[in-house]
Formats: C-alpha cells, structure tokens, sequence
C-alpha cells in the first residue's frame, strides 16, 4: 500500500473511532406513565348454550392510567435507528365490562437531533418515532346478563399494534426527560368455540411522561 493512501486510511479510521455514537453502544431503559383512553367500541358477545346467539353493543369506556417499562439500545453504526422491548398495563372500563390489558411489545424506533455538541453528540432535544406490535395478555370481567352469558371472569391474549412518536430532552448526557403519544389497536377475541365469548376491537391514546436513563 503506498504511504499516502495508508495515511488517508488511518485519518479516517481514526475520525471514525473519534465519533461518540459510533464508539459505544447507546442502551436506554425508560419508565413512562400517564393517561390511557379507550374510544368507544362495539363489543360483541357470543353464548353458545343453552341457545346460540350473537349480540353486539356499544360499550363507552372510561380514562384510566397507564405505566410502561422500557429497554432498547440505538444503533452504533445507525444512531438514528433503534429497537426496544416494551411492557405497559393500562385498563379499558365500560358498565358492565372491564378489561385489563398488559402489553408485551417490540418496537422500531427513529430519532433526530437537535442542539449537537461535544456534551450531547445524538442532540440536545430528540424528536423520535416508533412502530411495535405483539401480544396482549388480557383479563376479562363482563356481565351483559341477559342479553348476553352470565358473569364471567377470564384471561386470554389478544394482539396489539402500537404507533407512536416522542420528545428527549435531555437534562445530562444521561438522563432524559420523556414525552410521548401513543395509539394502540389491540384486537380482543375472547373465548369463542364451546365458551362464551367476546370481541372487540379496541382505539386506545394514550399520553405518557417519563423519565430515560442512557449509557
């Protein structure tokens, strides 16, 4: 190799070491809660004995607070790319249905940087989006008596899909203070074949603060 091409070869090499966000990984854990509301759905209800009937109804759902726990790492190669695993437990309350929902989601994440400087190389302020989706174990509680099945109690998993988007703002090169919009869509189908049952396709918002821990 000639001396001057093995010259440019090291500088660069050595400008590529020189960059934080290529040099070590960027792990997160994050803690978020806040506001969860279920738009109103139509939930239908199925009783297969001792007559077999299919009902729908309107259900209106009442606010209710959510929490989530959060671990991911941004890219080294792609600090702008990042993935995370997500778990949040929120409930969904109507008369005479509640539904307990805790989330296990994977997630696909964006970010931009604002405010860049030797203190702060991914920015000061990080406008991100995220994509997830994955399942949602559920505990069911209703009582539609007597146009649906008597009082039942029972869990299952439905299937969630999540988009979101966000704001970092970071205090330290460590610590992050967190806002955050999310729309979730979780698919419930709740103990059809030879048992009563109940489906419902659920909207939810939910507006969440928090903090991010980073390192």
């Amino acid at each position: 190799m000639r001396p001057h091409r093995a010259g440019r070869l090291l500088a660069a090499v050595a400008a590529i070491a020189g960059l934080p966000e290529c040099a070590r990984a960027e792990w997160f854990v994050e803690v978020l809660g806040g506001y969860a509301g279920t738009r109103d759905a139509v939930v239908t209800i199925e009783n297969p004995f001792p007559d077999p009937a299919r009902r729908a109804r309107e259900a209106s759902f009442d606010p209710s607070i959510a929490a989530a726990v959060r671990l991911g790492k941004w890219l080294d190669g792609s600090p702008a790319f990042g993935f995370s695993i997500e778990v949040s437990r929120y409930q969904a309350d109507a008369d005479s249905l509640r539904l307990e929902l805790t989330s296990f989601l994977a997630l696909a994440q964006a970010r931009a940087g604002f405010g860049r400087d030797s203190r702060f190389p991914a920015g000061r302020f990080q406008p991100s989006a995220a994509f997830g989706f994955g399942f949602v174990p559920l505990e069911v509680t209703a009582d539609y008596r007597p146009e649906g099945p008597g009082h039942y109690d029972q869990h299952d998993v439905g299937v969630g899909v999540s988009m979101r988007g966000a704001l970092a703002w970071h205090a330290t090169a460590e610590l992050a203070l967190l806002a955050e919009y999310d729309f979730r869509l979780t698919e419930v189908t709740q103990g059809y074949g030879d048992s009563d049952g109940l489906s419902a396709s659920l909207h939810t918002q939910l507006a969440l603060l928090g903090l991010s821990w980073r390192w």
